[in-house]
Order: structure tokens, then sequence, then C-alpha cells
């Protein structure tokens, strides 16, 4: 690692999150600096009061510290974000609002930052939290343009303090409905992902894991088992004449014996296994971290529990089971090869005359 590497490292942590959050840090820093600039060239200018110059230029480069090791020390303190976000935003609007009442010429202008302050909170902050927060920049500010046309009425006549507030309140309020709205507009984007993410990994009628979940599963776990070797076992399942059940009821029949067979299939599994539809009315069963006799017992409290099903509203004589084939995965041996074997092992237990587990 070159000196550059552990200077950035030092200076912005080592995590994505906090470099990102540091980043906006420096950002923020930047305009602070070039606010402490303005000051200075007012008063090199003889257009802002010395005193109230220095402290307020103090102040700011003293905030910025601040929070620079209130950022780099949050996880410590287990300070949450938003509150952080809320303090530099309340912060911020003091400092401009003590920049507009030092400056002269250029004091008007400073108040775009007002909306901006918001704008810049309006992925930390909720809704409410957004509107509290306005409401503080706009009493801060008529707090401020009314001592200002009340004790240097020379200098801040009613008519100029006036103007001053009114359009920048405006401009807060406008910023914090449009924030507002861009809220409800992100929580609905969220809500439609994790929609998309449940259809893209759910199989749609028993709610099981689906085809394309599993694979992504059996990856992960290929990958788990490459770092750190462990018993890995899989199983084939397949519904005993479901054609015959799909034929005699319909397929509304054979829905809804699917979808009670994935219920107490699911039921009866251990939190670490994950049972997929496969295709039909076969399923995969992934037992990571599972002997092969651990298995057989999993798939045998399952077969209880599906032989106690009963369907009172199809048929109530129709008695449900399962033929199985399950593998325990070796140790060089990538899933495919294990799902093949139990693959197999399933279909000799359907010769056999089905209703029953073999071990591949």
């Amino acid at each position: 690692m070159s000196p550059l590497q552990k200077i950035s490292r030092m200076l912005f942590g080592t995590t994505p999150k906090m470099r990102r959050v540091l980043a906006y840090w420096a950002a923020t820093a930047m305009l602070y600096s070039f606010c402490c600039l303005i000051v200075w060239r007012e008063l090199g200018m003889g257009a802002a009061s010395p005193e109230l110059a220095r402290v307020v230029a103090s102040v700011g480069m003293v905030g910025v510290a601040a929070f620079y090791v209130l950022l780099r020390a949050a996880p410590q303190l287990g300070i949450a974000n938003w509150k952080l976000a809320l303090y530099q935003a309340q912060f911020a609007i003091v400092f401009d609002l003590a920049l507009y009442a030092v400056l002269d010429n250029l004091r008007g202008s400073i108040l775009i930052g007002m909306p901006v302050v918001i704008v810049f909170c309006a992925f930390s902050l909720r809704p409410r939290q957004t509107f509290w927060l306005a409401v503080f920049a706009i009493a801060a500010l008529a707090a401020t343009t009314a001592a200002l046309a009340y004790f240097d009425p020379r200098h801040h006549s009613v008519y100029q303090e006036s103007v001053h507030f009114a359009l920048t309140t405006v401009g807060i309020v406008s910023v914090t409905a449009i924030t507002g709205e861009l809220s409800r507009l992100r929580a609905q984007l969220v809500d439609a992902i994790g929609t998309i993410r449940t259809l893209a990994t759910t199989d749609e009628l028993t709610l099981l894991a689906n085809r394309r979940h599993m694979n992504e599963l059996l990856d992960l776990e290929q990958q788990r088992r490459a770092a750190r070797p462990n018993d890995v076992c899989v199983a084939l399942i397949d519904v005993d004449f479901f054609k015959s059940i799909n034929d005699r009821f319909g397929h509304a029949g054979g829905d809804a014996v699917l979808q009670s067979f994935a219920r107490e299939a699911g039921a009866s599994l251990r939190t670490t296994d994950t049972l997929a539809r496969w295709g039909g009315e076969e399923f995969l069963l992934l037992m990571p971290d599972t002997l092969l006799d651990e298995a057989l017992a999993v798939i045998a409290r399952m077969a209880r529990r599906v032989d106690a099903l009963r369907f009172p509203a199809i048929d109530p004589d129709l008695r449900l089971t399962f033929s199985a084939g399950v593998a325990a995965s070796r140790p060089s041996e990538r899933f495919d090869a294990a799902i093949q074997r139990a693959d197999e092992a399933m279909y000799r237990a359907k010769a056999n005359g089905r209703n029953c587990v073999l071990a591949a």
C-alpha cells in the first residue's frame, strides 16, 4: 500500500459507507471555506465588522472540524446517520444566517444556502423531520431579519429584510414540499423493488423459493464450501400421482394440493434448510451443514406431515405422498452432480412403488 493510500484510509476510513459520508463532508468543507474567503474579502474591503467576521469565520472552521470528528466516531458512539444529518443541517442554517448578518454587498445572495440545506437532507431525513427542519429555518430567518431591522435600521430596512424573508421562505417551503414528494416516490420505489425482488425469487403458486433463486443459493453455498468445506445434502422430491390429481380435480384442485404440500413441507424444515419449487410437482431441498442421516430424518418428518394432510374441499378420501431421492454432496463435487444423483435416487423410489425415500 502506497503512502498516499495509507493517508487516504486514515482520513476517509476503510468502508465504502464511511468514505462516501466523508466525501460529502469534504464537499461541505470546501463550501464553508469558500464562504469564509468571502467574509475575509468583505473584511478587507471594510464592508464587514472585523470582530463579527472573525467570529463567524472561526465558528465555520471549528464546526467543520467538529463534524469530521463526529462522522468518524459515529459508529463507535452509536450516533444514527439521520441525527448527524440533522445536526449538520441546523448548524449550516445558523452559519448561513450568521453570514447574512455579517456580510454587506453579498448578504442577499448568501440566503440561497437555506433551501440548499433542505435539499441536501432530503435523502437522510424523513418527511416529518424535514418539515420541522424547514420550520426551524424559517423561524431562525424571521428572528434574524427582525433583529437586524430593529437594531440596525440604517443598514437593514424593514422593507429590505421583509423581501429577503419572503423570498427565502418561499424557496424553503417549495423545496420542502418537493422533497416530501420525492420521499413519497422513493418509498414507492423501495416497495416496487421489494415486490420485484420477491417475484424474482419466489414461486407465485407455492410461495417457496423458485428455481432461479435456488440456483443462486446453490452458487453461494458452493463458494462457501470452497472457503470452508462442510457437509451439504440435497433432495429431489416429487409429489406422487400428481398428474392423476390434476386430471381428476382440474388445475385449480392441483394448485390447491401443491399449495398445501408446500405449506406442510416448509413447516417441517429447519431454519437453515431451503425448499424450492424445481418444476411442476418437483421440489428441491437444500440442507447445508447436514449429514446424510440428518437429511433423511428431515425428509421423514416432512413425509409424516404431508401424510396427515386432508382435502375436504377437494376429496375427503384424497391422501398425498411423495417420492424423494437424497444425496450427500461430495467435497470436490459440484451441486449439479449431487442433484443428478438425487434425481436418479428419486426415480428409483418411484419405480419401487412410490411413497418412499432413497439415498443416492
